[in-house]
């Protein structure tokens, strides 16, 4: 029996060839969109889930008590320990401290890197496997290092016993020996690094800053924290604790200055990577972004199935005489069932089949585009659950219905010599066909505002340039920062530059804040940042009032300042007004200046936020960026700029970046989620189309009769088109009409996410939904055209 239901599957497989292969494709594309968002869904949410007490873990961040909001993820050093002390619940901590670092192994391996420097008790917390070393006392003394395997192999040649003890010089003054070899952290975890190094070593750092309050002061916010609960502790409970903590183990004067609303909140490791906060190591994930998606996969699914479906029931009235026959040779209901889910089966296997080979060419370049490292050879046990659900779920849809409608039929009736009306099927085929389009329109339209409103952020003007702009990463080190005028003078003599600057931070930097006051004003918290002389004239700032900072006036070095436009207005103060007010640093009157300039608002960060008020002051202590404007051949400005660099710092590598490159690096998340979502509206378009060209086919074939009576009696070719077709048209009218309040919504929503914005959303409704309705005219006009194109008599001459 098994056996003739497949010859029979294989046999309406091929003599059905153009609808079969209408469904197959639709089931492939969809199949493949469906798995390949999958796997990155399934890989996105498997952050951080490889630490065997990662559901114990919680990073420690900064917020706003009255709006019970963590906002950043940075806090002090201080912190953690005199928690831990403090309060019960807390099993154990562990800080980390990232620091660029110039890194130099024997004569002539140079190199920069990241270093990570965290407490002896990150083996107790992390799963990371220690390979070589001991994990009690490897990052216990001063100057210990823990190479990942990758770095250890790559300079050493091998990761065993014998890399104990080697030695590393780290910014020319410090030696460090390796005390242990680590497994590079997996793909999956929300940070990653080369290099961890004992904290301890801070202590003796070459910077002031460093080794002083940034260890010591609970204002001093350099450090990512993390705090693992005891066995049964409740969460809820033991950040209800801490909440208020910065009150009681702070300064109670400064506290006040600083802003009482300040709290200390919690963040579950396995919340981390898609909820990402201020001040991240790195990129991470955004579950706003991953719902949408799962939510896009989900409609490619439903889509190719509907298609299907809705096939398959079309083709069906091909079948009756079949299904007659077969129940007057015995054939139950539950018989025929069996058989058209077989076939249902097959056609959906083979699909499966040929989409995962889809998947398998399609991942590096959706790894290219995401940023992310799944594999068709690592599919997990979630995966294969998805795969087999997706088939079943195809394979009920587009066999059951067709079965259990034809199932109805008495022999008698289905052996007859007319066309049988399926129950529904005009009604239900004409809803799916306006839910398939209704989706395309919607989608559609997302992909184009998704793609405008980047475009709109990257070409809004910033109130700076960066455009042709190098940085030179100093990393605070005094030893560049204090022979940065040798490096500027020899700049200054070459055509090929335009203008140099120092700063504590370029363009796309996280900017922070100090304790200041203005005249007329309380004291607060305002973002700051140190400049130079020349950092206007480099990123082009526009000065609105006063003067820029110059090495003619002494003063300008002792708290005197520059403001932008939004400070002013804080203030209540015109540009002009600004000029002379009184200036207090912290608060105290001890360090007391004046404004001396305003500048035109500058977006330092992303679009998404309103531009700050902030202060700018000569802050040489602070000082970690160089920047660079070239004239002319950019080639040629850069190999200046190197030459003037290598010939100052002979042991310093030239490392650099363009400016453009890293407010290009803001909108990443966006672009690769825009990049993602045109993609799966163009292929949920094509399954529409696709689909609507099978029901269209299908449809016109049930009325070849009709279209030859026509056409005896006279009808124009374009009488018929317009008879035939308007019906379809209605369907993607009414589809796009059910579309437009829906996608209204859902574009705003989106939108809200942003400050900066497009003018209006009715473009991309409108223009999208012309288009769906223009591409499925001319497939519609064009099947009509070839059936009413048949002569008459080939359709009549069996009547």
């Amino acid at each position: 029996m098994i056996l003739h239901y497949l010859k029979t599957a294989l046999r309406n497989l091929f003599k059905f060839g153009t609808y079969s292969i209408i469904n197959i494709i639709g089931l492939v594309v969809g199949f493949a969109c469906f798995v390949l968002i999958s796997m990155y869904v399934v890989n996105e949410l498997s952050f951080d889930r490889y630490h065997a007490k990662g559901e114990r873990i919680y990073r420690l961040g900064l917020g706003s008590i009255s709006e019970s909001k963590m906002v950043t993820c940075i806090s002090s050093g201080a912190m953690p320990f005199t928690l831990k002390e403090a309060y019960s619940g807390i099993e154990n901590v562990v800080r980390f401290k990232q620091l660029p670092s110039l890194i130099a192994q024997g004569d002539d391996k140079v190199f920069e890197e990241q270093l990570f420097f965290t407490d002896s008790t990150f083996f107790q917390i992390f799963s990371n496997e220690l390979l070589v070393g001991d994990p009690s006392t490897a990052l216990s003394k001063p100057y210990s290092m823990v190479l990942t395997e990758s770095l250890a192999k790559r300079f050493f040649g091998k990761a065993d016993q014998q890399v104990l003890g080697k030695l590393f010089v780290v910014d020319e003054t410090m030696t460090y020996a390796v005390t242990g070899v680590i497994a590079d952290p997996p793909a999956n975890s929300h940070f990653h690094f080369n290099i961890l190094a004992s904290i301890s070593s801070l202590l003796t750092h070459p910077q002031e800053s460093v080794r002083t309050y940034q260890l010591e002061s609970w204002y001093s916010h350099y450090y990512h924290n993390y705090l693992l609960l005891e066995e049964g502790a409740d969460p809820l409970v033991v950040a209800d604790n801490i909440l208020k903590s910065a009150k009681l183990y702070s300064d109670p004067v400064y506290y006040e200055r600083f802003g009482s609303d300040m709290g200390l909140f919690l963040q579950p490791l396995y919340e981390i990577h898609l909820n990402p906060l201020r001040g991240e190591l790195e990129e991470q994930g955004d579950s706003m972004m991953l719902s949408v998606l799962a939510a896009v996969a989900l409609v490619v699914l439903v889509l190719a199935s509907i298609n299907y479906t809705n096939i398959a029931t079309a083709q069906s009235t091909n079948r009756v005489k079949e299904v007659g026959i077969r129940k007057t040779m015995g054939a139950t209901r539950m018989q025929m069932v069996i058989q058209y889910l077989g076939e249902s089966f097959l056609v959906n296997c083979v699909s499966m089949f040929l989409a995962i080979g889809l998947v398998d060419l399609m991942i590096p370049y959706f790894n290219q585009i995401t940023g992310s490292h799944i594999a068709i050879s690592v599919i997990q046990s979630t995966i294969i659950l998805i795969i087999v659900s997706a088939v079943l779920l195809t394979t009920i849809l587009g066999g059951l219905y067709p079965a259990l409608v034809l199932g109805r039929y008495s022999p008698i009736q289905s052996l007859k010599k007319v066309s049988l009306s399926l129950p529904g099927r005009i009604g239900l085929r004409r809803v799916i066909v306006v839910f398939q389009f209704a989706v395309c329109v919607i989608l559609v339209g997302g992909s184009f505002l998704i793609y405008s409103q980047v475009q709109h952020m990257l070409d809004k003007d910033l109130g700076l340039s960066t455009e042709h702009v190098i940085v030179i990463p100093t990393r605070g080190d005094p030893s560049i920062n204090s022979r940065i005028s040798s490096f500027f003078e020899r700049l200054s003599l070459r055509s090929e530059i335009q203008s140099y600057s120092i700063s504590e931070l370029s363009p796309g930097d996280a900017i922070y804040g100090i304790v200041a006051s203005f005249e007329g004003g309380d004291v607060r918290n305002y973002l700051t940042t140190g400049i130079d002389y020349g950092y206007l004239d480099t990123y082009k700032i526009n000065l609105l009032a006063g003067r820029n900072f110059s090495k003619d006036q002494p003063l300008d070095t002792v708290e005197r300042v520059i403001i932008n436009e939004t400070m002013a207005k804080v203030m209540g103060w015109t540009a002009e007004e600004a000029i002379g007010k009184r200036y207090d640093q912290e608060g105290d009157g001890v360090r007391v200046g004046e404004v001396i300039g305003v500048t035109g608002d500058f977006q330092f960060n992303s679009l998404r936020e309103n531009v700050p008020p902030i202060v700018m002051g000569l802050m040489p202590y602070f000082y970690q960026k160089v920047s660079v404007r070239l004239m002319g051949d950019l080639n040629r400005g850069v190999e200046v700029a190197k030459e003037a660099w290598l010939d100052v710092y002979p042991n310093r590598p030239f490392d650099f970046y363009f400016a453009d490159d890293t407010v290009q690096q803001l909108y990443v998340r966006e672009k690769r989620f825009g990049g993602l979502f045109m993609f799966f509206a163009i292929v949920s378009s094509g399954i529409g189309l696709l689909g609507l060209f099978g029901i269209a086919s299908l449809e016109l074939k049930f009325r070849t009769k009709e279209i030859g009576i026509r056409k005896v009696l006279g009808a124009s070719l374009t009488k018929l088109l317009m008879t035939l077709s308007q019906d379809f048209l209605k369907l993607t009218v009414i589809a796009f009409v059910i579309s437009v309040p829906i996608s209204y919504y859902l574009m705003n929503y989106w939108l809200q996410g942003f400050t900066y914005r497009v003018d209006s959303v009715w473009t991309y409704i409108v223009v999208p939904g012309v288009l769906v309705i223009a591409v499925a005219a001319l497939v519609v006009v064009w099947r009509t055209l070839r059936a009413a194109s048949v002569n008459p008599v080939e359709t009549l001459r069996n009547e």
